[in-house]
């Protein structure tokens, strides 16, 4: 089943490129990187438990609705308005945004640090690892309180240098920034979404061609081992340091947890998962509902993961009909996004880059509905400069 799977994702993926070339297109990275991972199955040698039941099915209708409506949206949606491609954001909203990028960032880097090398210094690395992940119930990272907030303001920040800024001082510091933000988490996803995101953005401005961008990739598979066996070495006991695994564990360990480790509509409340943020808000205000954890629980595939795919929240929510009707919700949204982004919208620029490595980050797990305010937060600080400069230009008027 598995292969006639492949196949059919296969042909979704030939499909789009022949209907664009561009790599970045969303139907392009949907069923490609399916493909690739359906065929690491194939050929890394792994001791996972085999796919079959919950997996087959919903790839299925995930891969289908998201091509389909992506590209309907897509279709849809009128090019950028000169308006859209010559819009401008307010310069002293982006400045703030710097300025308190720069001001508090390195303090959060800078004690975030100080306490994984006061606490454990022989293994300074892990250590940061747990604190990111909660392996340990007695390792928190610090709480910083509203301050936090200004990881996403860097984050959205280095898209605005990208696009509007002629300073490479400028765009390499708030890239180091971020750099060293996600450093604290030693995560890979943290990196790779600022890796791909940047890309993005310099392929859109014709900087880069999609041989640097193949390069930059294989440097960071590269660099993934690297930082693993940091952790590892980190610990002392090993436990990461299966090189031979690594791409297993980190690649198809997902896809195995999902198919063994979900069940339909199992969820305590209705839409636990995916609206999460809803029943975050009614317990803030009173109300006796169980807030889903944001942290997964681990399992063993037989290795252990925490990680179920895009699909879990959906799925484990509403069933299979949960997965086909919120691909389509992915697919119309980034269908919309890309059609603004490449035909030269600046806001849609910014938010394409913003969501664009979730789409890469699919066989992992689902991160705009299970971190929706956090989602809601790229979109208001993307947003707000674009706001304010066009009412000022309107009072102008």
């Amino acid at each position: 089943m598995l292969i006639c799977l492949f196949l059919i994702v296969l042909c979704q993926t030939v499909i789009g490129l022949y209907l664009t070339r561009d790599i970045f297109a969303p139907w392009i990275i949907g069923s490609s990187l399916w493909v690739a991972i359906l065929l690491l199955f194939e050929i890394v040698p792994n001791n996972y438990y085999p796919v079959n039941d919950h997996f087959i099915p919903s790839l299925l209708l995930w891969t289908t609705g998201f091509f389909i409506s992506s590209i309907w949206s897509y279709t849809r949606t009128r090019d950028a308005s000169p308006a859209e491609q010559k819009a401008v954001p307010n310069e002293q909203i982006v400045r703030l945004y710097y300025f308190f990028s720069f001001a508090i960032a390195p303090i959060i880097v800078g004690v975030t640090v100080y306490i994984a090398v006061t606490e454990d210094p022989e293994n300074v690395f892990r250590y940061l690892r747990i604190m990111n992940t909660g392996m340990d119930e007695n390792i928190e990272a610090p709480d910083f309180g509203p301050a936090m907030n200004i990881v996403s303001v860097a984050y959205v920040s280095m898209f605005f240098a990208l696009v509007y800024s002629k300073s490479k001082a400028l765009i390499a510091s708030l890239l180091v920034l971020n750099f060293l933000l996600a450093f604290i988490t030693m995560s890979k996803t943290s990196f790779l979404c600022i890796l791909f995101a940047s890309l993005y953005v310099l392929y859109i401005k014709k900087k880069v061609t999609v041989k640097h961008i193949a390069f930059c990739l294989v440097g960071f598979a590269l660099f993934s081992i690297v930082l693993n066996g940091l952790r590892a070495s980190s610990s002392g006991d090993g436990s990461e340091s299966e090189g031979d695994n690594i791409f297993a564990m980190y690649l198809l360990s997902s896809t195995v947890a999902y198919d063994h480790f979900t069940e339909p509509c199992s969820s305590h409340e209705p839409g636990a998962r995916t609206f999460r943020l809803a029943y975050a808000l009614q317990s803030a205000l009173g109300a006796d509902v169980e807030v889903a954890d944001v942290i997964l629980p681990w399992v063993e595939v037989p290795g252990p993961t925490n990680t179920y795919t895009v699909m879990y929240p959906f799925y484990q929510d509403f069933g299979l009909c949960g997965v086909l009707v919120f691909s389509i919700v992915y697919g119309l949204f980034f269908g919309y996004l890309y059609r603004k982004s490449s035909s030269g919208g600046k806001t849609a620029t910014i938010l394409y880059a913003v969501f664009v490595t979730f789409l890469v980050l699919a066989f992992i797990g689902e991160f705009i509905f299970t971190n929706l305010s956090q989602s809601i937060q790229y979109v208001i600080i993307a947003l707000l400069p674009f706001l304010i400069q066009r009412r000022l230009v309107l009072w102008g008027k």
